[in-house]
C-alpha cells in the first residue's frame, strides 16, 4: 500500500484493531505497506472470558506491531461475523490506545464505526488492493476514503458504532464531498407535422429588357488538403547541453613557504582562491510527429522534448584561480644566542606532561559547569558574568580547563594561603622585598580571575586547572614595568605560556597636549620624544620585553582605565616596529579592554603611532589589530586575607584573557606565542551589544571584538586536508563528496576519523562518510518498461562516444561487445573534491544475449577505467571498476496481436571499485603529519533485483468486436503498452519501489 494512504487511512483503524494486544509495542520501520501502532499490554488480565475471542483476534493482528490492508480486512470481516459479541463483558477492561484510555467496549464501538465508514460498501476496493498490491488513486472509492481519513474523528466513529449516528451524518458534518450523480440524457421522440397546403399565387408576367452582363471570372477553388496519417516517433536519448552555474569564490588551498630575502628568512602564507562552477549535463529525448497530407506532402516536426538532468558536479577551473600572499614572519639569518633567533623545536618540558590531553572526568554538557562558583557574586549577590559572556562553559564541556598551563601574574603578589589559590600557586618570587602576600589585594584578585580553584568553595578562575607563578613587581603604591620584565624572563624559564600585566602608565601633559588626530581611530604625537619613540620609550621597551618573552610567551596587558579613545602608553609596544619594518614583539602581545552590559570601561582601540617620522607612521600594525574585549565589570574574585571582593576595570578584563590563553594552550600545546594571540583575536565576536541589544561594533573602538571561547575551541578559517608531511605545508579544503549507489557505511570505516588542519595548524578529526551520498538511483533502463532485455551499459555512455557490435554465436545467441566514454562519472557514480574528482571514464563491456521461443536471457560484465583528478585530494590511486548485469524473461501471445511477458533483472551492479586514499590520522608536536594508506571499496552492498511484467496489444486487435470495428472504420492504428515492476534494494536507503505505467500510441 502507498505509505501516505496507509498513514491517513489506517492510523485510527490500526490503533483500534490493536487495542489489548498481549505484549508488543510501537513499531519503527517494519514491513513496507504497514503502519506502526501503539499497543498497551493488558498485563495479567485474563482475556479468556471476553466473548467470542475479541482479544484473540486483536492479539493475532498485533503480533508484529503492524497492520496492513489484509489484516485490516480480516478484522472488519471478523467484526461482521461476530456482531453479537457480549459488549457488557468488554466494558470490564480498559486499554490505552496512543495515550488515551478506553474500555474495550468503547474500542468495539469505534471499530464498528470505522467499519461502517471505511469498509461497508467498499469491499471490492479493499479486496482488489489485497489481490493486486496496488490501488487506483483516481478511483472514486479511494477519493472518498481519503476524505474520510483526513477528517478522522474517533468519538464520532464510536457514536456510529453505537448506532446513535450514521455515516451520512459524518459526511454532512465533516463536509465530505461525494461525486455528483450523472443523469442519463433524455431522448425525445421526433414529432411529425402535417403538411400545410398553400393556395398558389399567380403572378402577372413582367417583360424585362435583357441587359448585357459582363462575363464573370470565377476564382480558382483551392483543393482542400486533409490529413491522411500521422505517426509519432520517439528517438533515443542524446546529450543536449551543459548548464554551468558560477558559485562564490572559496579557498582552494593554503601553503606556508620560506623564502630568503637578503639577510632574512621570510615566512609567507600563500592562499589560493578558486571560483567553482557546477556543471550539469542535460540529456534530451525528442518525439517527432510525421504528418502525411492528401497532397502527398509530408511534414515532420518536434512535438515533445523530455529533458533529463544528471546530478550536478562541482568543478574548480584552473583559469579562475588566484593567489594572495601574507608575510607571517621575518627572521635574521645567523646563529648566536639572541632570543630572536631561537628555533622553536616544539619540545614540551617535564612541567607539561598533561599538555594536549583533555581534562580527565570532564562532562560534555556546558550546563554542568554553570555552578555557583561559575557565576554567583559572593559579595553583592548579582552574579558574575565574565565567564559566561565569553562562553568558558563551552570550552570546559569540551575538556579544556587550562590543565598543564602556567601563567605568570606580575602584580602586587597574592595571598598564597587563600582557600581558592593555595593549590594552584606553583611558584612565587618577590621583586619588592615586601613579602609575597603583604598588600596584595590587587594581585590576589587578578590571580583568582585567572586560576582560582574549582573546589566547591567561593568562585573559580577562567582556567581553574592551570597553575600560577606569582611575581610581586609592585608594592601596592606603584607598578614597576622593569620588575615585570624580570618576571617575564623568570616565567620563560619556568615554561609559562603567558604573563598578565594588569597595569598601565599615566599619560603626562606633554603627551596629551601634542596629540594630533589623523583619521578615524588613528593619532600621532608631535612631541619630540614620544612622537618617534612612543610614550616612555615604548619602542625600546618592546625590545626588552621581546628578549624576556622569548618566542613562546604571550604578554597579556590591560588597556588602562583613563577612558581615552586610544590605548597609548606601554600599549604602544604592540605596534612598535624595528628599522626593517617588523613588529618587535612579533605579535606576542594582546591588549584587553573591558565591556559589559553596554558599557565600555577604560581605553579604546584607537592607535597613537609609536614611531612617526617625516609625516608618516612607521608602525607595522595598529592597536586595533591586537585589541580584544572581555568583561571586567564588578568581577567577584579572591580577596587578600580570605573571602571575596569585587573590582571593576581593564585590570579585571585582562586576566580573563590570560585564562583563555591557558585553556587554549592545553588544547593546542604546539601553538606558541603569536599564534595563540592570533587565535584569540581571530575568533573574537564582532558583536558588541549596547544596553538596547543593538550591535554597535566598531573596530576603531572595540578592536577585534568580544572574547569567545566557543569559537576559539573550534576550527578557525578554512579547515583542510594536509597535502604534505608537515603541518605548515599546504592544505586542501574539505569540499565536494561522492554520489555513489548503494554503498554501506561499513565499507567506509577508513573515512570516519580524518585529521584536518585549520589556519593555525590545529588538528581536528572529522567523519567524511557524510560526504558519500549513497541514496542515488543509477539504473539506466527498465526491462518491464522496455518490454524485453536492454543494454544497461549503453545508457551511461556519451551519445556520440559509444559503439556496440554484436557477434553471432549461434541462431539463438550472440555476444554484444561495446565500448564508450562517460563525462564526469563512471556508471552513474561521481566524485568531487576531497575524495577525488571524476573527470571521465572508459567502459568496455560484453553482453551475452540468448533467445529461444518466448524465453530470453542476458548476462553482462563490464570493466571501467576511471580518470580522476587527484590534485588537492586524499586519493592516490584507483583500480578498475568491475560491474555485472543479468536479465531473464519469458513472453507469450495470449491471443493474436497481444503479448504478455514476465522478467527478472539485475541492473548494473558494481562488484568492485577499490580506491586508495592517504588518510591523515594525527600530527606530532614538532609538526609532522602521520598518514595511513586506506582502501575504500565503493561497491554496491546489495544487488538490485527487479521483478516486472508487461502487456501490449495492437489497437486494431483488442478482441472486442465493437472496438475493433470502430478502429478499422476510422483507420486508426497503434498499440497500447502497460507495465508494472517491483524494484528491490534500489540504493542504501530505499528497500522497495513500485512502478507502473501505460503508454498509448495512435496513428491516424
Amino acid at each position: 500500500m502507498n505509505k501516505a494512504f496507509t498513514t491517513l487511512l489506517l492510523a485510527s483503524t490500526t490503533a483500534l484493531a490493536a487495542c489489548g494486544g498481549g505484549g508488543g509495542g510501537g513499531g519503527g520501520g517494519g514491513t513496507p505497506g504497514t503502519t506502526p501502532i501503539t499497543i498497551t499490554n493488558l498485563g495479567s488480565v485474563d482475556t479468556s472470558s471476553i466473548s467470542s475471542g475479541f482479544a484473540s483476534v486483536i492479539q493475532q493482528v498485533s503480533q508484529d506491531g503492524m497492520v496492513d490492508a489484509k489484516e485490516t480486512v480480516e478484522v472488519f470481516e471478523w467484526v461482521n461475523a461476530n456482531s453479537n459479541i457480549d459488549t457488557a463483558e468488554l466494558a470490564k477492561y480498559k486499554v490505552d490506545i496512543n495515550g488515551t484510555t478506553y474500555t474495550l467496549k468503547q474500542a468495539w464501538d469505534m471499530l464498528n464505526g470505522y467499519k461502517a465508514l471505511y469498509y461497508d460498501g467498499k469491499e471490492d476496493f479493499w479486496q482488489n488492493m489485497i489481490d493486486t498490491g496496488q490501488f487506483d488513486d483516481a478511483d472514486d472509492t479511494y477519493v472518498e476514503l481519503k476524505q474520510l481519513a483526513m477528517n478522522d474523528d474517533p468519538d464520532f466513529a464510536e457514536e456510529i458504532g453505537k448506532g446513535k449516528k450514521t455515516v451520512e451524518d459524518f459526511k454532512d458534518e465533516k463536509g465530505i464531498v461525494e461525486k455528483p450523480v450523472e443523469e442519463e440524457p433524455v431522448v425525445e421522440e421526433p414529432v411529425e407535422e402535417e403538411p400545410v397546403e398553400e393556395t398558389p399565387v399567380v403572378e402577372e408576367p413582367v417583360e424585362e429588357t435583357p441587359a448585357e452582363e459582363p462575363p464573370v471570372e470565377e476564382e480558382p477553388v483551392d483543393e482542400v488538403v486533409t490529413v491522411v496519417s500521422q505517426e509519432t516517433n520517439t528517438q533515443a536519448e542524446y546529450w543536449l547541453r551543459l548548464d554551468v552555474e558560477v558559485l562564490a569564490e572559496e579557498i582552494l588551498s593554503t601553503e606556508v613557504v620560506e623564502r630568503v630575502d637578503n639577510d632574512y628568512v621570510v615566512t609567507v602564507r600563500i592562499t589560493t582562491f578558486v571560483t567553482p562552477e557546477t556543471h550539469t549535463h542535460v540529456y534530451a529525448t525528442d518525439t517527432y510527429t510525421t504528418t502525411t497530407y492528401s497532397d502527398d506532402s509530408v511534414v515532420t516536426e518536434l512535438t515533445n522534448q523530455a529533458l533529463r538532468y544528471r546530478d550536478p558536479v562541482t568543478k574548480y577551473p584552473v583559469a579562475s584561480q588566484r593567489t594572495e600572499e601574507l608575510e607571517l614572519m621575518r627572521e635574521a639569518i645567523g646563529g648566536g644566542d639572541n632570543a630572536d633567533n631561537v628555533t622553536d623545536t616544539g619540545v614540551i618540558g617535564e612541567d607539561h606532561a598533561d599538555m594536549g590531553n583533555r581534562t580527565p572526568g570532564y562532562v560534555a554538557d556546558r550546563n554542568h559547569y554553570r555552578t555557583d562558583e561559575f557565576s554567583e557574586f559572593k559579595t553583592t549577590g548579582l552574579g558574575n558574568n565574565h565567564l559566561l559572556q565569553s562562553n568558558f562553559d563551552v570550552a570546559y564541556s569540551r575538556g579544556w580547563t587550562g590543565k598543564g598551563s602556567l601563567v605568570v601574574v606580575a602584580d602586587t603578589g597574592a595571598d598564597t594561603s587563600h582557600v581558592d589559590l593555595d593549590n594552584n600557586i606553583a611558584h612565587t618570587i618577590d621583586y619588592t622585598g615586601s613579602g609575597i602576600s603583604n598588600a596584595s589585594d590587587h594581585g590576589t584578585h587578578v590571580a583568582g580571575i585567572i586560576a582560582a580553584e574549582k573546589n566547591g568553595v567561593g568562585m573559580h578562575g577562567a582556567a581553574f586547572d592551570a597553575k600560577l607563578a606569582v611575581a610581586k613587581v609592585a608594592d601596592g603604591y606603584s607598578y614597576s614595568f622593569s620588575n615585570a620584565i624580570k618576571a617575564a624572563s623568570w616565567g620563560k624559564h619556568l615554561g609559562a605560556v603567558a604573563i598578565n600585566v594588569s597595569a598601565e602608565t599615566k599619560l603626562d601633559t606633554g603627551f596629551k597636549n601634542n596629540i594630533v588626530k589623523d583619521s578615524a581611530g588613528t593619532w600621532h604625537n608631535t612631541h619630540w620624544y614620544y612622537g618617534t619613540n612612543g610614550y616612555n620609550g615604548a619602542v625600546n621597551e618592546a625590545v626588552k620585553w621581546k628578549a624576556a618573552l622569548g618566542n613562546e610567551m604571550v604578554l597579556v596587558k590591560a588597556a588602562g582605565n583613563a577612558g581615552t579613545d586610544y590605548s597609548a602608553g606601554m600599549n604602544q609596544m604592540a605596534t612598535a616596529t624595528d628599522a626593517n619594518g617588523n613588529l618587535i614583539l612579533n605579535g606576542q602581545m594582546i591588549i584587553v579592554g573591558s565591556y559589559d552590559g553596554g558599557n565600555q570601561y577604560g581605553n579604546k582601540a584607537g592607535t597613537v603611532c609609536a614611531t612617526y617620522v617625516d609625516g608618516t607612521c612607521q608602525d607595522a600594525a595598529k592597536i586595533k589589530d591586537f585589541y580584544i574585549l572581555a568583561d571586567g565589570y564588578m568581577v567577584d574574585s579572591t580577596k587578600s586575607g580570605g573571602g571575596y571582593t569585587n573590582m571593576t576595570g581593564t585590570s579585571m578584563a585582562a586576566p580573563v584573557v590570560s585564562g583563555a590563553i591557558a585553556v587554549l594552550h592545553q588544547m593546542w600545546p604546539h601553538m606558541k606565542g603569536k599564534h595563540l594571540v592570533q587565535l584569540v583575536l581571530v575568533t573574537a565576536k564582532e558583536e558588541v551589544l549596547n544596553s538596547y541589544g543593538q550591535n554597535v561594533y566598531d573596530e576603531n573602538v572595540h578592536g577585534q571584538g568580544m572574547l569567545d571561547m566557543d569559537r576559539a575551541t573550534r576550527p578557525v578559517g578554512a579547515t583542510g586536508i594536509p597535502t604534505t608531511g608537515r603541518t605548515n605545508g599546504g592544505v586542501s579544503s574539505v569540499a565536494g563528496g561522492a554520489n555513489v549507489s548503494g554503498v554501506a557505511a561499513s565499507q567506509m570505516q577508513a573515512l570516519t576519523s580524518v585529521m584536518v588542519l585549520d589556519s593555525f595548524e590545529r588538528d581536528f578529526y572529522i567523519d567524511l562518510t557524510g560526504m558519500v551520498g549513497s541514496d542515488i538511483d543509477t539504473r539506466t533502463a527498465s526491462v518491464a518498461e522496455q518490454m524485453g532485455a536492454v543494454n544497461y551499459f549503453a545508457g551511461y555512455m556519451n551519445h556520440n562516444q559509444h559503439v556496440a557490435v554484436p557477434f553471432a554465436v549461434n541462431e539463438n545467441s550472440n555476444i554484444e561487445v561495446g565500448v564508450g566514454n562517460s563525462d564526469d562519472h563512471y556508471l552513474g557514480n561521481s566524485f568531487a573534491g576531497t575524495l577525488g574528482t571524476t573527470l571521465d571514464s572508459n567502459t568496455v563491456y560484453a553482453n551475452y544475449n540468448y533467445t529461444n521461443g518466448g524465453f530470453y536471457a542476458q548476462a553482462g560484465i563490464g570493466y571501467t577505467d576511471v580518470n580522476f583528478d587527484m590534485n588537492n585530494s586524499m586519493m592516490v590511486s584507483a583500480d578498475n571498476v568491475v560491474s555485472s548485469t543479468a536479465t531473464a524473461g519469458y513472453e507469450f501471445a495470449p491471443k493474436e496481436g497481444h503479448t504478455m511477458g514476465f522478467a527478472v533483472s539485475q541492473p548494473v551492479t558494481v562488484e568492485s571499485a577499490k580506491f586508495t586514499y592517504r588518510v591523515p590520522t594525527s600530527r606530532t608536536l614538532d609538526g609532522n603529519v602521520n598518514t595511513e594508506l586506506q582502501t575504500v571499496d565503493f561497491r554496491n552492498a546489495d544487488r538490485e533485483i527487479d521483478l516486472g511484467t508487461y502487456y501490449k496489444f495492437d489497437i486494431t486487435k483488442t478482441g472486442i468486436k465493437e472496438v475493433d470495428t470502430v478502429t478499422n472504420m476510422l483507420g486508426i492504428q497503434g498499440n497500447v503498452k502497460a507495465f508494472a515492476e517491483l524494484r528491490n534494494k534500489i540504493d542504501s536507503v530505499s528497500e522497495i519501489e513500485k512502478r507502473g505505467g501505460i503508454n498509448l500510441n495512435l496513428r491516424f
